[in-house]
């Protein structure tokens, strides 16, 4: 009998090992600390601060005992990250640049719980799973690569329609307008703090038409896409602040999907059905499941772990 398997630790766990591989181009790094420093970060994030609601009373941040928190992950992020800078420092000092720009220039941040968030909403599987295994079944190796990936059209939709209906940060980082302006009457002064409710414009009956429902399909005949020039669709922000890991978070999460729609049958414990799953999120600026999705997998014969 397959025991079940934590489907949210499970991607978890491989986002931050993608990320280490990515980022920091080292198999070995403080796995444990790094995957504790992300969980910690997102339950941080993902509660209730007074303190985000009444930022003038500064003491209210010293009897929640936020401060002190916040301060201890910092401390903790420098810990990792500084080793990881300055031998990166080091190492580009010692070539030129155009021969040494990595991942590390353009980014350092942690975008690990993200990823795994969107990876845990795979519906309309079997339309998803026999386009990755159509197109795979044609390859030697049946490995999820480059070339297949731009193939796999639907997949991309599915992975669309999880971010329009499950946003993993509802609210986008903080903007501060920079001018004086008017917006539907409101004025606006200048140097206000603006945040984007971004899970807001997923059941706006302007945009879509059943904003209820997961239907992928309706991206077909459209040219909506999260790049930014689409504001019914800003799962990564948009403008000059829009996220800067959109094409390396993207990339992770439609090759892990792929190879785990490939590679593996999925059915849930206990016989329960899809519609059975309770779908609520956590409260907070990062929206992920409330309840681990616990699943069964099983190896495809033609997987090679098979």
């Amino acid at each position: 009998m397959c025991t079940p398997t934590c489907f949210t630790h499970t991607c978890l766990w491989l986002n931050v090992i993608l990320s280490i591989r990515l980022a920091f181009k080292k198999k070995e790094i403080e796995k444990e600390e790094f995957g504790a420093l992300v969980d910690d970060v997102t339950t941080i994030a993902s509660g209730f601060s007074i303190c985000d609601h009444y930022p003038s009373i500064k003491y209210l941040c010293l009897i929640t005992e936020m401060r002190r928190k916040l301060q201890d992950l910092v401390r903790r992020c420098y810990k990792i990250a500084d080793p990881i800078i300055y031998d990166h420092i080091s190492k580009k000092s010692q070539v030129k640049k155009e021969d040494h720009e990595d991942l590390v220039d353009q980014v350092l941040g942690f975008g690990s719980e993200t990823n795994s968030i969107t990876m845990e909403c795979p519906k309309i599987m079997e339309k998803a799973q026999r386009e990755v295994r159509g197109i795979l079944q044609f390859q030697e190796k049946h490995v999820v690569d480059k070339a297949s990936i731009k193939e796999l059209k639907y997949l991309k939709q599915v992975i669309k329609e999880t971010l329009r209906l499950h946003p993993p940060l509802p609210l986008l980082l903080p903007r501060e307008s920079m001018v004086q302006c008017e917006i539907h009457g409101y004025k606006i002064p200048k140097k206000t703090r603006v945040i984007v409710k971004a899970w807001a414009t997923r059941k706006d009956p302007k945009c879509w038409l059943e904003f209820e429902w997961f239907i992928p399909e309706q991206y077909e005949d459209t040219l909506v896409d999260y790049n930014g020039t689409h504001f019914e669709l800003i799962s990564f922000g948009a403008g000059r602040r829009i996220c800067p890991s959109i094409g390396l978070g993207l990339a992770n999460v439609e090759l892990a999907v792929a190879t785990l729609l490939y590679n593996f049958n999925w059915k849930l414990r206990n016989g329960s059905k899809p519609q059975d799953l309770n779908m609520d999120e956590t409260f907070g600026m990062v929206a992920s499941r409330k309840h681990e999705l616990l699943v069964i997998p099983s190896v495809y014969p033609h997987s090679k772990f098979n």
